[in-house]
C-alpha cells in the first residue's frame, strides 16, 4: 500500500504541476502523445488517410501487421513504411492503384479477400521486393497483373479470370 499511495501521489504531482496553456482549434483537435507532443508526422500512429484519422486508429496495428477488417474502406489506406503484413478482408475496395503499396519494401503478405476488386493496375504487387504470399479471393478480378518472383502463394479462387485474364507474364 506504501507504494501504492507513492505512485499515486506522483502521478497526480505530474498532472497538477504541468502547466495549462491555450491551444488553437487545430491544435486541440490533433492527437497528442504523452510528452504532449503532436502524433502527426511522428510516423506514431502512421500515415494519414483520405478520411483524416491515422491508419492506425482507423485500423488495428500490432507491430508490423496492419488489420483493416470489415471497415467499409472504398480504397487501401496508407500504410506505415514497416509494414510486413497487410490484412484489409471484407470491406468494399474496388481499385487497386500503381501506388497503393508503393515503397512498401517489408510487405511479405496482402490479403484482400472479399472486396469489389475489378481493376488492378498492371504495376500494383510487381514493385514488392518481399512479396511471397497474394490473397485476392472472392473478388471480381478479370485480369492479373505482372506479379513479383518472390511470390510462393496465390489465391484468386472465386474471381471471374478466365484463360485470358492470366497472361504469360503474369508469373515471370
Amino acid at each position: 500500500t506504501d507504494i501504492g499511495t507513492k505512485l499515486l501521489s506522483a502521478i497526480q504531482e505530474s498532472y497538477s504541476s504541468a502547466p495549462l496553456t491555450e491551444e488553437t482549434e487545430d491544435e486541440a483537435s490533433t492527437p497528442k502523445l504523452i510528452d504532449g507532443s503532436s502524433a502527426q508526422g511522428s510516423g506514431v500512429l502512421g500515415p494519414q488517410t483520405q478520411d483524416g484519422l491515422p491508419t492506425c486508429l482507423l485500423c488495428t496495428c500490432l507491430g508490423t501487421t496492419v488489420y483493416c477488417d470489415d471497415r467499409e474502406l472504398h480504397a487501401v489506406p496508407p500504410l506505415p513504411k514497416k509494414t510486413t503484413y497487410f490484412y484489409s478482408r471484407y470491406n468494399r475496395i474496388k481499385k487497386i492503384s500503381r501506388n497503393d503499396f508503393a515503397n512498401l519494401n517489408h510487405l511479405k503478405r496482402i490479403d484482400l479477400t472479399a472486396n469489389f476488386i475489378s481493376d488492378i493496375h498492371k504495376d500494383a504487387f510487381r514493385r514488392l521486393p518481399q512479396l511471397q504470399e497474394l490473397v485476392l479471393r472472392d473478388n471480381r478480378i478479370r485480369q492479373l497483373p505482372e506479379l513479383p518472383s518472390t511470390l510462393t502463394f496465390i489465391d484468386v479462387s472465386k474471381n471471374r479470370l478466365g484463360r485470358r485474364g492470366i497472361p504469360n507474364e503474369a508469373f515471370k
